[in-house]
């Protein structure tokens, strides 16, 4: 598991698994110790992405830009850290 913090209320926890027919990420958001939401990534096969976890980070900031479930600055936050 791999925790990225973007600042003081909020991190990126991202995490891979796999199973006979796929593999995968996921990615949580954690605001002020609290889950808030999630993302899954399910690749198949040869998939190749070019950083690691980048499309589910993505992902799951799109998912909090949609339930607006933490203030606009920290996702602005989170989208900049992932491009960086």
């Amino acid at each position: 598991m791999i925790i990225r913090k973007i600042n003081d209320d909020v991190s990126i926890a991202c995490e891979g698994y796999s199973n006979s027919r796929a593999w995968g990420h996921i990615a949580r958001c954690i605001y002020r110790g609290r889950e808030i939401e999630q993302a899954r990534a399910r690749y198949y096969n040869r998939t190749w992405e070019r950083y690691t976890y980048e499309s589910v980070m993505l992902g799951l900031v799109d998912k909090l830009d949609k339930t607006k479930a933490i203030p606009l600055e920290d996702r602005l936050a989170m989208y900049q850290n992932i491009k960086a």
